[in-house]
């Protein structure tokens, strides 16, 4: 090979070489570039997270509840009673010793009393001083207690319903709990049963005690049972057996007390 032929070949090999340089030089310039094009992995997760729904939108957070206080949740600043004579106060030396205004006193509650002697869920007053308009029965006189907007109503009585027709009689008493419940859909409704006094047993007062006490399921509202707290005891009524005395009165007050403390009810 002469001279002039190697000079050729040489050039031509360091042309090819520098082409191939070139091409690898662009090819590596073209692979970072589209590497830094691409998206961001730090920018997708923040996006993902914000996206998210807040912990504050909870329906159950948002929700409010409307429904009424339970017992130990009441309470209690008015209260009213109604009942027959033993309610009323028939037997006690003044008005500020019937058990009514005991229990009141004792609780700071405002007394609202429509006891009535000769009264029962059904039965008014008929012999004097009572009529029946003087002295309604517990239905009637539950209007009244519902207008005077109080937070517990304490019902006793209704052994003075004995010898009325005993259906008519339950169904007073339904009446009686409906108009309390209706009237007064927050406030605490206690029935308590039927007391008796000093004399010979009378064997429909149990059966309607049942009666009574189903009405009070029936209608929702509490049933307390303080059991006789005049029966058999000379020291707690008045001579003629009939009614009860000072003493009387201050034990009806702890047994109905102690009553509405088991049903839950906050009563000192």
């Amino acid at each position: 090979m002469t001279a002039r032929a190697q000079n050729l070949t040489l050039v031509a090999a360091l042309i090819i070489a520098l082409v191939l340089v070139a091409y690898a030089l662009r090819k590596d310039d073209g692979s970072t570039s589209a590497a830094s094009a691409g998206p961001s992995p730090s920018l997708s997760l923040s996006s993902s997270a914000s996206a998210s729904p807040s912990a504050s939108a909870s329906p159950s957070e948002s929700a409010s509840s409307s429904a009424p206080p339970s017992p130990t949740q009441l309470v209690i600043k008015k209260a009213a009673f109604i009942g027959d004579s033993v309610a009323s106060g028939a037997g006690a030396s003044t008005p500020s010793k019937r058990w009514t205004t005991l229990l009141s006193t004792a609780n700071g509650w405002t007394e609202t009393n429509v006891a009535h002697a000769q009264t029962g869920y059904l039965r008014a007053g008929s012999k004097a001083p009572c009529t029946a308009d003087s002295c309604p029965n517990f239905a009637t006189a539950a209007t009244a207690a519902v207008q005077a907007g109080v937070d517990l109503v304490i019902i006793t009585g209704g052994a003075n319903d004995l010898g009325e027709d005993p259906a008519t009689a339950a169904a007073s008493v339904a009446a009686t709990l409906t108009t309390l419940r209706t009237g007064l859909p927050n406030a605490q409704i206690v029935v308590v049963n039927p007391w008796w006094d000093m004399r010979q047993n009378n064997p429909a007062l149990a059966t309607y005690t049942e009666a009574i006490k189903a009405a009070a399921a029936a209608a929702g509202v509490t049933y307390a049972d303080t059991g006789q707290p005049l029966t058999g005891h000379v020291d707690r009524v008045t001579p003629d057996g009939l009614q009860a005395n000072d003493t009387g009165h201050a034990f009806i007050a702890g047994a109905v007390g102690g009553a509405l403390k088991l049903a839950g009810l906050p009563v000192n």
